[in-house]
């Protein structure tokens, strides 16, 4: 629990530092079902990259629904509940249908 707010508040640090507002949309285009169906592999597989691929996307901008998508992701992925991250993905795609 101690180490999940110390890795938060390193990145919050790290944001503030590059002064990038991650936390409102960029009003960018949505997530393709190739990028959603991309970052759900890389969930499946608990593979680390999903983290790395999170934060590009967040920095590409994107439209509000993913946007908070990823940012759950990320909530998720911080917090190590990697089957949480993996049900947004799952839900989003089930909700939203492919783009």
């Amino acid at each position: 629990r101690d180490l999940t707010k110390v890795i938060s508040g390193l990145h919050n640090t790290a944001v503030a530092a590059n002064g990038l507002d991650q936390s409102a949309p960029a009003g960018g285009p949505a997530l393709t079902a190739t990028q959603l169906a991309d970052l759900q592999t890389l969930l499946e597989e608990d593979d680390s990259e999903a983290v790395d691929r999170v934060e590009e996307l967040l920095l590409g901008g994107s439209d509000a629904p993913s946007h908070r998508l990823l940012l759950s992701i990320r909530e998720s992925r911080t917090a190590y509940d990697f089957d949480a991250a993996l049900q947004a993905v799952t839900e989003f795609l089930q909700g939203n249908g492919s783009k």
